[in-house]
């Protein structure tokens, strides 16, 4: 596996619109595309990379990594990346972007943050 770059931040919220405006007013971010996910939110980009996730936060479910929900990675050598977290015994959990079919793998740190590694669709390298 190797790591390219840092992807995004995810924040989750309760105020979305504001949140949605403070990055595209103060930061100077562009609301971009965004696949169809089934919760509300926005992708905020800086040029042609989005940045910035924002996801509704809904007040009836508690979360355990408070407003800043996950941390990405774009990465390659899926497979690789696979086998390696077996060996060293982490927990992941595997999704598929609806609108790209970029691989998600989702695990944890020690202190509890959502840690996600993205492999493009046609990943299909094992490098380590």
């Amino acid at each position: 596996m190797r790591v390219h770059r840092l992807d995004h931040v995810n924040i989750r919220t309760r105020h979305l619109e504001a949140t949605k405006d403070f990055y595209v007013e103060a930061i100077g971010l562009r609301l971009g595309g965004r696949p169809p996910f089934t919760f509300a939110g926005y992708w905020l980009y800086d040029d042609n990379i989005a940045v910035i996730h924002l996801a509704e936060e809904d007040a009836s479910v508690a979360t355990g990594t408070g407003p800043i929900d996950h941390v990405s990675f774009r990465v390659s050598g899926l497979a690789a990346a696979r086998e390696r977290l077996a060996e060293l015994g982490i927990p992941f959990t595997e999704r598929v972007v609806p609108r790209n079919g970029d691989v998600q793998l989702f695990l944890t740190d020690p202190n509890g943050v959502s840690i996600e590694l993205t492999f493009d669709a046609d990943d299909s390298t094992a490098e380590a």
